[in-house]
């Protein structure tokens, strides 16, 4: 799957080949999802990451029927290093939340801690970021620990409850009486962390082979 910075990237077969990262991670992320319109009732598209132009790893994806799709169906085959190939048909329930300024955000369910996610990870099964144990704090503060905490600690200054790792930086909001700029500068700090989240996160969690 490539290593930190190799370039890996995750597209669509079939829906514009468009990259939606540029290191190596197995990831599902529900606003791309949503952006890109595979959201829709009643759809079915083929993913598939690449590392340096060469197809590395692909899950097939099918909605349910509706405006707003209750499911979202993962078809996948998985092994581990020398094992034979395990075929993976797993339901993740779609949850949707109604926005200030009208329609809706969809969010993924983790399929073993219910937990409502913006993001699953590619291992033995796609689950969030706590249930592949890669976020916990550990003894000896790591890399990830430091920007997990200050990643936190600037969203809290947007507002006590915004400290939601799952909550993208785009999305947050700008409190009553905080200039403009300011707001700014925090959104881009935060973003900067959260990449650096995304790349230990992927490092920590790409164990199998697809």
């Amino acid at each position: 799957m490539g290593g930190r910075g190799s370039g890996a990237g995750m597209r669509w077969s079939g829906g514009g080949g468009k990259p939606v990262a540029d290191r190596s991670m197995l990831r599902l992320d529900v606003r791309f999802l949503h952006r890109e319109g595979y959201l829709a009732g009643s759809r079915a598209a083929t993913i598939y990451w690449s590392v340096n132009g060469q197809r590395t790893s692909d899950i097939r994806i099918a909605t349910s029927e509706g405006e707003r799709p209750s499911e979202l169906l993962l078809i996948y085959k998985v092994r581990a290093s020398g094992a034979d190939w395990n075929s993976v048909r797993e339901a993740v329930r779609l949850e949707w939340q109604p926005c200030h300024y009208g329609g809706y955000r969809p969010w993924l369910t983790c399929p073993r801690c219910s937990r409502r996610v913006g993001v699953l990870w590619g291992g033995e099964r796609f689950l969030c970021r706590h249930c592949h144990r890669v976020a916990y704090p550990s003894q000896n503060e790591s890399r990830l620990d430091r920007h997990c905490e200050q990643s936190r600690k600037l969203r809290r200054r947007l507002g006590p409850h915004l400290d939601d790792l799952e909550w993208p930086a785009d999305m947050l909001p700008r409190p009553k009486g905080m200039h403009r700029s300011t707001h700014r500068r925090l959104v881009e700090r935060i973003a900067a962390h959260d990449i650096e989240i995304e790349a230990d996160l992927a490092a920590s969690i790409g164990r199998l082979m697809f």
